[in-house]
């Protein structure tokens, strides 16, 4: 008869008993980054993924986000883990609100950050603020896992330009990051068009609005319309006279609209103000322009 030996294999990482209770004893690292498991058993969320594990560490993390707003620096799930991170006594302050026989200490890794989340969010508010001021229309957030701010940005130069001439610089905690760059030089030959606004933002929207407009392109008053409302281009949109009609070109050279053909285009309706208008365009438009607006989302496109 074949015996069989099963091999029970326990390991102890840094685990003592203190009163009764088991409290995990691993020392943060002196650099950011590294990953401390509370054990080591590789458990991941798949494996158990049970609402009341769920449950507990949406709780857990709602206390750290309100009681230790000063070192608490974020989380996430990674390779079915939940991660959280802290400027430091990361592993002190999960025992605080953990107990010792939780489940949920199978699933946590910690990290040691620099920054924590509030101060994160308090350098994204700021940063965000000074670019509107500056009329830099960026998306600004806290990238948790990175421990930094990210400003997207779509149009480099006009975005350096502006912070040179008015004398700003960012903190070291945020990274910029172009999404998108406009044309430099035109590629192709424009017919110029005369008599006819082409309002324009000065840099592309970092996200575009997504209802369809759909209507006949005309011109009144100087004015493009789609139905009843003023159209204003992202960048990278030329007018361009064909013998006498009246043409959008994209960035690729293609007609993508006409006056006088229907079109359908993305977007959405603009509910500020002339005065705000003003201040995202390139060129100002009068200020007895009737309105109302409609800001271009993607490609339009013929029908």
């Amino acid at each position: 008869m074949v015996k069989k030996v099963i091999l029970y294999a326990f390991l102890f990482l840094g685990i003592i008993l203190i009163g009764g209770g088991i409290w995990l004893l691993i020392a943060p690292p002196s650099n950011s980054n590294t990953n401390l498991k509370v054990n080591n058993s590789g458990t991941t969320t798949s494996d158990a993924s049970t609402t009341s594990i769920r449950t507990e560490f949406e709780r857990l993390v709602n206390t750290l986000e309100n009681n230790e707003k000063d070192t608490y620096a974020g989380c996430w799930v990674d390779g079915g883990r939940y991660v959280i991170a802290f400027t430091r006594d990361g592993l002190e302050t999960v025992n605080k609100y953990v107990t010792a026989n939780s489940t949920l200490l199978n699933y946590i890794d910690l990290r040691t950050f620099k920054y924590s989340y509030q101060t994160l969010q308090q350098i994204r508010n700021n940063v965000d603020g000074t670019l509107k001021n500056l009329d830099l229309f960026s998306s600004c957030s806290v990238n948790i896992k990175e421990n930094r701010v990210d400003v997207d940005v779509t149009d480099s130069e006009f975005f350096y330009n502006t912070m040179n001439q008015a004398n700003v610089q960012l903190p070291e905690e945020v990274k910029v990051n172009i999404v998108y760059e406009p044309l430099r030089e035109i590629p192709f030959t424009i017919n110029p068009v005369t008599g006819v606004y082409f309002p324009q933002l000065k840099m592309h929207s970092w996200i575009v609005m997504n209802a369809l407009g759909y209507g006949k392109l005309v011109l009144k008053n100087g004015y493009l319309y789609i139905g009843d409302v003023i159209i204003i281009w992202q960048p990278d949109y030329f007018l361009n006279n064909n013998n006498g009609t009246i043409e959008v070109l994209n960035r690729d050279g293609k007609v993508v609209a006409r006056v006088g053909a229907n079109i359908s285009m993305g977007g959405g309706g603009f509910s500020v103000s002339l005065e705000d208008i003003n201040r995202m365009i390139k060129q100002p438009l009068p200020l007895d322009c009737p309105g109302p607006f409609w800001q271009q989302g993607g490609d339009p496109q013929i029908k």
